[in-house]
């Protein structure tokens, strides 16, 4: 695992969980490998995929889930997150049943960071909001904004986790709004 790069190793292990096959072993070395100093390299989407992954194959590596907990909800990877980061991560930790109240505060802020600051008639976050991504190439592509079906998995995390509190409560008023511009 020392010679692949965690961001390589993420689709890797992708491959295994998007057809569902579980090889516990791996996992528990790669979830463990991860927890040695990694999870600071991954880029926003593989670190969203990875807990993803997890989840997926339910497994259960609760340090890893911790560590990605505390990656997640440091303020430049929380502004780095597209509306896809924030789904696949919720996802992952209400399935996991991973309760962290800093990272679920956090991302209450993240969220409508991005939603209010959206014009929900393009399909794409403005680049003043969130930086693209970039291709090998050199060109930059901007991320996907929100959709309904996106909103709506954060707000089942939000319900499977018994997610309660100010900060949910106006994340979910930023959500409603943004439904109601759609």
């Amino acid at each position: 695992l020392d010679q692949m790069h965690p961001i390589n190793l993420t689709y890797f292990i992708w491959t295994y969980a998007r057809a569902g096959i579980l090889v516990k072993e791996l996992m528990q070395a790669v979830g463990d490998h991860l927890c040695k100093g990694w999870l600071p390299t991954m880029d926003r989407c593989s670190l969203g995929t990875m807990v993803w992954n997890f989840s997926k194959l339910e497994v259960r590596h609760d340090e890893f889930f911790e560590l990605s907990a505390q990656e997640l909800e440091r303020p430049n990877r929380l502004r780095s997150l597209a509306p896809r980061n924030f789904q696949n991560s919720m996802i992952a930790f209400s399935k996991r049943r991973h309760w962290n109240s800093k990272l679920f505060e956090s991302f209450c802020r993240g969220v409508p960071r991005l939603l209010d600051n959206h014009d929900p008639r393009y399909p794409k976050t403005n680049v003043d909001v969130l930086f693209s991504y970039t291709c090998r190439d050199g060109s930059e592509v901007p991320a996907d904004a929100f959709r309904i079906g996106g909103i709506t998995v954060i707000l089942k995390a939000f319900q499977d986790l018994r997610a309660r509190g100010s900060a949910v409560e106006a994340c979910m008023r930023s959500m409603l709004d943004y439904v109601l511009r759609c």
